[in-house]
């Protein structure tokens, strides 16, 4: 169902209320990138957000609140863009969401909207036909319940039965993520694949020479110049961290899941054998949960959440990006490395094949350390062959947008408000 054309021929705006709890999560991970991104991104789409979250949520940077179709609507100012739900506040709020489908949200918030959308398995309850459509990631706490606490997977999994009884539309990240929703009970007509989008490169300029990373500047002249000073560039920022000059690269939450003491094996195994002696491991991302062992090594370089101009220049110096993880619903990395220029290896489980389809990445199995090493030595050996990935890349991540993702959310909305 399409929304109702408004005077002169333009379409309505179709209002959607987003849950938007992860964001105040200490860290935000992966989802809370997602959210970013698509709250950046619906309004193209014709899409009028209300973000509602229990308790108070900081305007991610770069967010223009002021958008029209966002928060303001409702009549508050920008220190309160989004709708507080007030107490009970996150995971309590949660459990009883899931429990007792309690307490329901505002009736002031589901007037304003059409459509309820869950971004996570944080799954809030549906009145007074308004349609939910929820976001599923992964089911990882299935495949890898190992990598996850007793009671993270429990809520999981009682958040993934709520999805499955009360959503009328599912959004999948990838093709793997819709596969495996099927195959424990979901309507495959009922379950969309809307990939994540590729970022824009940020500015090569360093940070005190940029005044907003995040905004995309002119192409003029100066641009091109950056341009070709990008390598330079990079490499100061790599000199003001203090890293090496060659490194491979991983970057993600650091816990058990994402199998970072299989990339620094490898990476000690081509140390070891002498290989590339110098090549050391570069760490972007922040401590999560659990132990994970294999990191304690002088050449490992654990920089914690880093920021977009930082990121982009790890990824401009990378030799390589490993991401090796163990399951992924998507893998922002592997994109994000293909919008740098950096070429990838990834694990054969999960999304992360289908991300480097065409020849845009290596595949290798997953923990298996001699394949990552021997991987990892074909690209910082051979230049040629490296160059070759590059270019791959560079085709491949032209496929991730994040207006062609707002749009098949748009139409997930849509037709979770069929009758």
């Amino acid at each position: 169902m399409s929304a109702p054309d408004a005077p002169g021929g333009a379409v309505e705006p179709l209002p959607v209320a987003m849950h938007v709890g992860q964001l105040r999560q200490a860290v935000p991970g992966g989802i809370g990138r997602y959210l970013r991104q698509l709250l950046g991104a619906l309004p193209a789409a014709g899409v009028a957000v209300h973000p509602f979250a229990a308790g108070p949520v900081p305007v991610p940077a770069g967010l223009d609140t002021r958008t029209p179709g966002r928060a303001h609507d409702l009549g508050r100012p920008d220190d309160r863009w989004a709708h507080d739900l007030g107490w009970p506040h996150d995971g309590l709020r949660y459990e009883l969401w899931h429990r007792t489908g309690r307490p329901r949200l505002p009736r002031t918030l589901r007037a304003a909207v059409r459509v309820v959308h869950a971004p996570s398995l944080a799954v809030p309850p549906t009145t007074q036909g308004r349609p939910l459509v929820v976001t599923v990631h992964d089911l990882a706490f299935l495949h890898a319940p190992e990598s996850f606490t007793r009671r993270g997977v429990a809520f999981h999994a009682r958040a993934l039965a709520v999805a499955r009884r009360r959503a009328a539309m599912i959004v999948a990240p990838s093709h793997a993520t819709r596969d495996d929703l099927i195959s424990h009970g979901f309507p495959g007509d009922r379950v969309v694949v809307a990939w994540h989008g590729a970022p824009e490169p940020t500015p090569e300029a360093p940070p005190d020479e940029a005044s907003d990373p995040r905004e995309p500047r002119p192409a003029n002249a100066a641009n091109a110049a950056n341009a070709a000073n990008a390598a330079g560039e990079a490499g100061e920022i790599r000199k003001r961290l203090g890293l090496p000059e060659r490194y491979v690269l991983a970057v993600g939450t650091v816990e058990p899941r994402k199998a970072l003491d299989v990339t620094a094996a490898a990476v000690g195994a081509l140390r070891g054998s002498g290989v590339d002696p110098g090549l050391e491991l570069v760490i972007a991302g922040p401590d999560g949960w659990g132990d994970v062992g294999g990191l304690h090594h002088p050449w490992v370089h654990r920089l914690g959440a880093v920021d977009d101009t930082i990121l982009g220049a790890l990824y401009r110096g990378a030799a390589v990006l490993a991401q090796s993880s163990r399951w992924e619903g998507f893998g922002f990395p592997v994109i994000e490395a293909m919008a740098y220029d950096c070429p990838v290896v990834v694990a054969d489980t999960s999304s992360l094949p289908e991300l480097v389809a065409g020849g845009s990445g290596i595949v290798v199995p997953v923990g298996d350390v001699d394949a990552l090493a021997e991987a990892i030595a074909s690209i910082v050996t051979d230049e040629h062959g490296r160059g070759r990935l590059v270019e791959a890349g560079r085709l491949r991540r032209q496929a991730f947008t994040w207006a062609a993702s707002a749009a098949v959310h748009r139409s997930a909305y849509e037709a979770a408000c069929e009758p």
